[in-house]
């Protein structure tokens, strides 16, 4: 059940909707553990999110594994398994990799519990965030 975050979620559409005029943009929800961060992610991923939203909830298990925090984005992405992946290139190849696939179309990434991301999933995070692709 969804109560008492309409507005919260009427803003967060409306961001995403209007993400065109700016090459990235953050949008953090914090705040107090049980407030219902993730119940507002969930509804909004549930609501029509823009056509191609990706998700990842990273985990304290998966803070060891490169990319492990970003997984089914990565996954999507590149359309073969992470460890598959790593086998064949080092981390920072797919950081690359990941960027050109994310630069074909308007993408929406979100995150959940981001604090647990590993140090080349936030790297990438970063990067994308630091240079617009084009």
């Amino acid at each position: 059940m969804f109560i008492g975050r309409r507005d919260e979620l009427d803003r967060l559409i409306t961001h995403a909707a209007t993400s065109a005029d700016a090459p990235h943009r953050i949008i953090l929800i914090e705040g107090p553990i049980g407030i219902g961060k993730t119940a507002l992610v969930g509804e909004f991923l549930r609501s029509g999110p823009p056509p191609r939203t990706l998700f990842a909830r990273p985990d304290e298990i998966a803070t060891n594994i490169p990319l492990g925090g970003i997984r089914p984005i990565v996954e999507d992405l590149l359309q073969a398994d992470l460890a598959l992946l790593l086998a064949r290139r080092a981390p920072r190849a797919l950081q690359r990799d990941v960027r050109d696939a994310l630069s074909s179309s308007p993408t929406v990434l979100v995150i959940d519990d981001a604090h647990w991301l590993d140090d080349p999933a936030a790297e990438l995070i970063e990067g994308l965030l630091a240079e617009p692709t084009t």
